[in-house]
């Protein structure tokens, strides 16, 4: 089977109680939350034939349609078939590629694969929706994680080489309820909240967290190089010779 095949039957397996734990929060709230974020590679084969193959994991969308009132009313096929092609349109923020959020992400698969016509990487959220364009709370994140479950999942069948989570320390909580277990390593020269590498048995070795880069690119110049600098670093020497 395809990476797209697989990736829509794990979406269809969960998206019936992601409906059902969302039906029960307050009903009022509904209209803030945006329609979960579900992958979709249409560059399957340059994907699988890059010489690291590279996901992005951010925090949260800041916005994304439909809302989740909005899908009530489809079947849980349309909802995934729906939401695969709002995915593969988005084309990896090429419309928002000079905003840090996708800046990053495609200078770094420049950085590891070289100069590529196709953004063949893959990019997927620690929380599959949003509220507002902002992280959901708590009671909506237990509602995600007993019923959409799916990052551990997404990583096993895209098989990813390298996996950064530019999510900040403030997620790793977020991190470890997905990836119980999961240790988070401080890399040498750079404080473990900036830069660290993580470890769990179903991540890939060269699995590092480092912050948003909305942090790495309007924070000062010393930060951009303990951290974004760093991981850079890393990557091109320690693990790639």
């Amino acid at each position: 089977m395809s990476i797209n095949d697989d990736l829509k039957g794990l979406y269809l397996q969960h998206i019936v109680f992601l409906v059902e734990a969302m039906k029960s929060l307050p009903q009022e709230q509904l209209d803030g939350f945006s329609g979960p974020l579900l992958m979709k590679c249409p560059w399957e084969t340059e994907y699988r034939e890059s010489r690291k193959r590279l996901l992005i994991v951010g925090q949260q969308t800041n916005g994304w349609e439909p809302t989740f009132r909005d899908i009530l009313a489809l079947t849980a096929r349309e909802i995934v078939e729906n939401g695969m092609e709002h995915y593969e349109a988005f084309r990896m923020g090429r419309d928002y590629i000079n905003t840090p959020i996708f800046l990053c992400p495609h200078f770094l698969h420049s950085v590891i694969n070289g100069p590529v016509k196709k953004p063949s990487f893959m990019w997927t959220n620690v929380w599959k929706i949003d509220f507002g364009g902002n992280s959901i709370g708590q009671g909506t994140q237990d509602a995600v994680i007993g019923s959409f479950d799916v990052l551990k999942d997404e990583v096993r069948i895209l098989k990813p080489d390298v996996v950064v989570f530019f999510t900040g320390h403030y997620y790793d909580d977020a991190i470890a309820r997905q990836f119980p277990g999961v240790e988070f390593q401080g890399i040498e020269g750079v404080g473990r909240a900036g830069l660290a590498k993580l470890s769990h048995e179903s991540l890939p070795d060269l699995t590092f967290r480092t912050y948003h880069p909305g942090f790495l690119i309007r924070g000062n110049k010393r930060q951009k190089q303990n951290y974004f600098q760093a991981l850079l670093q890393v990557l091109a020497q320690d693990y790639f010779e």
